[in-house]
């Protein structure tokens, strides 16, 4: 009997030591659900391109195959000086696929880099072109839509709108408000004596 009782003490000890620990592990209640970085608030939306190009590379290249639809595209943003963000969206195409040396196991991250390597082409080849004050967001994504298209979009991002400050209406002269309520005091003195004989 007295094995039994300590063996109960001893089972309800770890126990009581184990379930507030495991409780630490287990992360919060199911009331709250707390997530890092959870209380950053909404996801900014991305803003409105005001300008979208295609640059397309010599197959399985990080060399730009046409150069006017960048010229046209830098000779645009000369003109539009408030439009300083621009984003480079990488694409890699089924030649990328096709390169002799790299394993199935280092695909993946090949493509990415040539995914990448295009965007920073394109980034490179627009400073040399007077860029240099634009900021740059390069985002290497997955397989163009037309897989037989080494491309670059790039997109010229419409400018952050400011909230603008509400300018109140104010009287041109300070007593203004002064004579308005004299006048309204006025009126309703008359008016209380209407009615009356």
């Amino acid at each position: 009997m007295r094995v039994a009782l300590k063996f109960v003490v001893v089972v309800f000890a770890i126990g009581s030591a184990i379930f507030p620990a495991a409780r630490v592990f287990a992360g919060p209640a199911s009331g709250s659900t707390k997530v890092p970085g959870g209380d950053a608030g909404p996801a900014k939306p991305m803003p409105r391109p005001k300008l979208v190009k295609s640059i397309v590379f010599k197959q399985g290249t990080s060399k730009i195959s046409e150069l006017k639809t960048l010229d046209r595209f830098a000779k645009w943003l000369q003109f539009k000086q408030d439009v300083t963000d621009i984003r480079l969206e990488g694409f890699h195409c089924e030649a990328d696929r096709k390169k002799e040396g790299v394993s199935s196991e280092d695909m993946l991250d090949y493509l990415l880099f040539m995914a990448r390597e295009r965007a920073e082409a394109v980034r490179a080849a627009l400073i040399a072109r007077g860029m240099e004050g634009r900021n740059f967001q390069i985002v290497p994504l997955g397989m163009a839509d037309d897989p037989g298209v080494c491309k670059v979009i790039a997109m010229a991002m419409e400018p952050e709108k400011k909230p603008e400050a509400k300018v109140e209406a104010q009287s041109s002269k300070p007593d203004d408000k002064a004579e308005a309520k004299a006048s309204a005091n006025r009126a309703l003195k008359e008016a209380g004596t209407l009615g009356k004989n």
